[in-house]
């Protein structure tokens, strides 16, 4: 056979099962044996390997030997060396190192960092350059949950050399934010450990436990244990609302009241306080719209406003992917890099989408069918989360779970022997069934995006229905009556903006605006005052747009969709509404 050597090799030093724990890292002398077998077996194709298409086939080639069953510790470990060595860039050598983790006992923020290091000294070009720096920013999310500040601020010095090399002046930007943070966190951290061997002794000390009360609750978003600490802390307000919190009200009156104050608290605090205070406004928010009796039909409202305005909107991109799936008006994609669940959140949030909530047996189905089902069990991430573990499973835009699907005895709920929190779903790759689980675990996941009414992430190029002069020059500026349009007609909206428009002599324009722009430009007309009624005040948000002979369904796409709007047509008429 193709690899009988490897095999017999394996066969002479034993075998473990799949079903065992991790692996311990094999004696030197053993793995040199298996890496001249490996050598042996494999030379041919290691020599062949001398473009980037080539070497990435191979090192996935390798990766996926080294996981097959029945493989001997020592030639699974050389098989994973293999593979990272001839790994043309930092993502895929990063995807070995998560890969070998599966199998292995290795330090594996300690392993990434080191892959790193070499991958950069590697890169020449800026392509590869830009790739390191990505992989430094997902390698610097994990050292942040693991607490690991000092190497958070190292990975940022790497990742600042690459991006520069790069010349991404956005990603020098974003990882300098990220090594701000870190020093910030590392501090807050360290007053943290302090407070904590202070609390070892003097358990109700009121200052030790502010400290880490709001680290846990607003940096960990650790509710569960952080919200104890500040009840005992020494600021009066979050005291009092601490201790409101942990009597958990039922009514949908004091639940509701409870989010106003944990909302008014936050407009008064700044940074990550205040973000930890709004997302717990959102908890309750969420929590007051399933109480029993339900709220009045105007504090029902009042709730789902602050939801929608509480709700993450990410910024940073704004297109689906363009091999995203499609089912009903939503877009999927499986994405496979291993990750935390607040991870695997935050990079859907980055991506312009949100970690998949499932509402539906329909969806459910659809959700299975994309993740990959390998012969051995796995699981895959979505939204859904229980931080009080009270059993109250909500998705992160504070709404009740509609349709659930868990597996026999699931949820457990509560915390493991060793103190983890099940609180996150997982589903279950052999059957889709959702499983409880802790969020520190590494999966992969899936992201869902909300269509605009076209396909996001194409934009058509070399159309000749460019703009000129401001407007479709096959269409008058003031039609009445609806007109034919170009299926894809594109529109250009860069500084400096038409001067009749408030703002523009500073370089700004509101979504209103930057939107009836579009629509005149596009030939279609702009409905004002119902746009304004359907989504005032977030269509009179500043912007600074800059779009460049894009299609239109591109360009307003761009727009609206970090801000959660979304648009109707009807007639050639445009008016703006809220997701």
């Amino acid at each position: 056979m193709r690899y009988a050597m490897i095999v017999s090799f394996m066969l002479i030093l034993g075998t473990r099962s799949w079903a065992e724990d991790k692996l311990p890292i094999p004696e030197q002398e053993e793995r040199a044996k298996a890496r001249e077998v490996v050598r042996e077996v494999f030379g041919a194709e290691l020599s062949r390997a001398n473009t980037p298409a080539t070497r990435l086939s191979l090192s996935r080639q390798l990766c996926e030997e080294a996981q097959k069953p029945g493989q001997e510790p020592a030639g699974r470990f050389a098989l994973f060396v293999a593979a990272s060595d001839i790994a043309p860039d930092a993502k895929a050598a990063i995807d070995v190192v998560d890969a070998k983790a599966e199998w292995f006992k290795i330090d594996v923020l300690k392993e990434k960092a080191s892959t790193l290091v070499t991958m950069s000294t590697r890169a020449k070009t800026g392509l590869e350059n830009k790739i390191v720096a990505n992989a430094v920013v997902d390698v610097i999310a994990s050292a942040m949950e693991a607490d690991d500040y000092d190497m958070a601020v190292k990975l940022c010095a790497i990742g600042s050399v690459a991006a520069g090399k790069a010349q991404d002046g956005k990603l020098v930007r974003e990882i300098g934010n990220k090594a701000t943070d870190a020093r910030e966190r590392k501090a807050q951290f360290d007053a943290v450990q302090v407070a904590r061997a202070i609390l070892d002794k003097t358990p109700t000390q009121p200052r030790a436990n502010s400290v880490v009360g709001e680290y846990t609750c607003f940096i960990r978003a650790d509710w569960a244990t952080g919200l104890s600490h500040l009840a005992l802390g020494d600021n009066d307000a979050l005291k009092k609302l601490a201790l409101e919190d942990l009597q958990k009200p039922a009514s949908g009156d004091k639940q509701l009241q409870l989010a106003d104050n944990w909302h008014e608290l936050a407009s008064k605090s700044v940074g990550k306080v205040k973000e930890g205070m709004l997302q717990r406004a959102l908890f309750w928010y969420g929590s007051s719209l399933r109480a029993d009796p339900p709220l009045s039909r105007l504090a029902k409202a009042k709730a789902m406003r602050r939801i929608e305005g509480l709700s993450p909107s990410p910024r940073e991109y704004s297109t689906i992917p363009a091999d995203a799936k499609k089912f009903e008006d939503h877009y999927y994609k499986a994405i496979e890099s291993s990750v935390t669940w607040e991870q695997a959140r935050r990079e859907c949030q980055r991506l312009g989408g949100y970690l998949v909530r499932i509402e539906s047996s329909a969806e459910q189905t659809f959700v299975f069918d994309l993740m990959r089902h390998p012969k051995e069990a796995g699981y895959y991430w979505a939204d859904g989360t229980d931080d009080d573990l009270n059993g109250e499973w909500v998705f992160g835009n504070g709404k009740t779970l509609s349709f659930t699907y868990w597996d026999r005895k699931q949820p457990k709920g509560g915390r493991d022997s060793e103190g983890r929190a099940h609180n996150r779903i997982s589903l279950y790759t052999t059957s889709g069934r959702w499983h409880d689980a802790q969020g520190k675990l590494k999966c992969p996941f899936i992201c869902e995006w909300e269509s605009l009414g076209s396909r996001p992430g194409v934009r058509p190029s070399g159309s000749t229905d460019a703009t000129q002069g401001g407007h479709h020059p096959e269409i008058p500026r003031n039609a009445n009556t609806p007109v034919a349009v170009p299926a894809t007609p594109r529109v250009t909206l860069v500084e400096p903006y038409p001067q009749s428009y408030p703002g523009a002599a500073t370089d700004k324009i509101t979504v209103q605006y930057a939107v009836m722009e579009m629509a005149k430009q596009a030939g279609r007309r702009y409905d004002f005052q119902t746009s304004l009624n359907n989504t005032n005040p977030v269509c009179r948000q500043w912007i600074r747009p800059n779009i460049r002979n894009q299609s239109y369904e591109s360009a307003i796409a761009e727009i609206l969709q970090p801000l959660g709007l979304s648009y109707e047509e009807k007639d050639g008429v445009i008016a703006l509404k809220r997701r």
